[in-house]
């Protein structure tokens, strides 16, 4: 059996890995790409082909200021999304306390932080 990546050929985005099974079209829009080494989707992506290190998120905490935001990222605070149009946010956090953030945006790996107010 041919051991296969299995990925969105639209971002490079690995979902898994196939003993070979899984023919191309199974799920509508999931390629599959022979390869000779697992490699995990939290790590890396594909570009043109070959596995690549996904880059470290930009997005830096300054006091209750995000910056360096990728344009369109999902912010979650404590568990809540947003979605992120500027690449500094000023957060407006309802009362004291601890707040659990982390910002999404492909290809970056993910930022996790906190804040206390």
């Amino acid at each position: 059996m041919t051991l296969c990546l299995l990925y969105l050929p639209s971002t490079g985005k690995i979902l898994g890995h196939s003993s070979g099974e899984y023919e191309d079209g199974e799920i509508p829009g999931v390629k599959k790409l022979p390869t000779s080494q697992i490699v995990s989707g939290e790590d890396y992506y594909l570009v043109n082909g070959d596995p690549t290190e996904r880059p470290i998120s930009p997005v830096a905490l300054d006091g209750l200021i995000l910056k360096n935001v990728p344009a369109n990222s999902i912010l979650y605070i404590s568990g809540e999304s947003y979605l992120v149009i500027d690449d500094e946010v000023e957060l407006e956090l309802p009362s004291p306390g601890t707040y659990p953030l982390r910002v999404e945006c492909w290809p970056y790996k993910d930022w996790n932080g906190e804040v206390t107010v």
